[in-house]
């Protein structure tokens, strides 16, 4: 059966290959896998994060602020900042105005991943389009963004917060308006900060969990180092977040290299709202600072560093984590070759994100992978890892 499946699927004669799914009605995913050598020895597993990273680091924009798309995004992403700019409120949310060349991680096989993030919306405040002077996204700028991988957290329809807030309404409005911009679900959930708060927070939680949301996030929940396969809801989590701001005390580089001493595997949450020139109502991360923060990340665990961080939006942490619990593959050697099978009908039902990489462990190198019903992303590197999605 291998050598058949072999002959009908596609050779990958490159580090990306694009495979078609073979029809709507076959849900099986099969990877095979062409070694050097005999697969006697070789061992195949799921990796605990993906791409086999250390460590993930997800960065949400709470609020739907401007700076997310005209600063944050850019300089993420590679490309020109927006200038110095007053907003509607008379805050500059603007940067340098410079081209910036982007920030990066690999694939594991050398393929270059711009760090991609968040933003948590209260849709009331979105606009319909931008001007020059706007202090809120427009739906285009957002639309923009989640194409390029970042993705839109649920924070509430117009951020109202205290005992009577209406937290269920909130919610469900909140979802509905951004299904019908920009045709996304959101999973998330982030909880809206402002006067009584704590009284607000146990009401947005429960309406959360209630509407089918797996993610509720609140810097008021103690964990921001989250340690994904040890948690036990986690389609309920309660994921604590790390407030950067121009202000913070904490060495949060120190946090990292103690955490990557332990050898277990961690998602570290953080979050801000505006990364301006000016620290917007003293709660954001002015851009000097912001940029500053992200280079040094960026050296220490990126491309040019230790290349051992996942830099992934809330969303495909999550998503990965669901996906690798349910996936039990099938695995059968023949010679040479690796059959990888498993059966996508039954895994969560996860509308993005839908990825999971595979290590391959023995004396044998990776001579060539192909696949049926998923995308090989890339394969190779080192740690002899196979990058899928479907």
């Amino acid at each position: 059966m291998l050598f058949a499946m072999e002959a009908a699927a596609q050779t990958a004669a490159a580090t990306f290959v694009r495979i078609a799914e073979s029809s709507s009605a076959d849900t099986t995913i099969r990877i095979i896998i062409t070694l050097d050598a005999p697969a006697a020895d070789a061992n195949v597993s799921i990796t605990p994060l993906r791409y086999n990273k250390r460590f993930a680091c997800s960065f949400t924009l709470d609020d739907g602020l401007v700076s997310a798309a005209r600063v944050a995004f850019p300089f993420f992403n590679g490309g020109k900042v927006a200038p110095s700019f007053k907003d509607q409120w008379g805050f500059d949310q603007g940067a340098d105005g410079a081209a910036h060349p982007g920030l990066f991680y690999t694939d594991g096989c050398g393929n270059p991943r711009p760090f991609t993030a968040a933003v948590a919306v209260n849709a009331h405040s979105v606009r319909k389009d931008s001007t020059p002077d706007a202090g809120n996204l427009s739906w285009g700028q957002l639309e923009r963004m989640t194409s390029a991988g970042w993705d839109v957290l649920n924070h509430s329809f117009t951020h109202a917060t205290g005992k009577d807030v209406k937290a269920a309404e909130e919610v469900d409005s909140n979802t509905s308006a951004v299904q019908r911009h920009l045709h996304t679900s959101m999973r998330q959930f982030v909880i809206p900060g402002g006067k009584d708060d704590v009284l607000s927070l146990p009401l947005y939680t429960a309406a959360a969990f209630e509407q089918g949301l797996q993610v509720v996030h609140s810097s008021r929940y103690r964990d921001y180092w989250i340690e994904p396969a040890t948690c036990k809801d986690w389609d309920h989590l309660l994921a604590g977040r790390y407030f950067l701001h121009s202000n913070m005390k904490k060495d949060v580089f120190q946090e990292i290299a103690q955490r990557l001493e332990t050898g277990r595997y961690y998602w570290l949450n953080t979050f801000t709202h505006s990364v301006g020139n000016d620290n917007l109502w003293n709660i954001s991360f002015r851009f000097n600072d912001f940029s500053a923060f992200f280079n040094r990340l960026a050296a220490a665990y990126g491309k040019d560093g230790a290349d051992n961080m996942w830099f992934a939006p809330p969303e495909a942490v999550h998503a990965y984590e669901s996906l690798r619990r349910a996936v039990k593959p099938d695995i059968s050697y023949s010679d040479n070759k690796l059959l990888i099978t498993f059966d996508t009908n039954s895994l969560p039902a996860v509308e993005q994100h839908r990825a999971l990489t595979f290590r391959v462990q023995g004396s044998a190198a990776i001579a060539e992978v192909s696949a049926e019903n998923c995308t090989i992303e890339s394969y190779g590197g080192k740690e002899k890892i196979i990058n899928i999605t479907w």
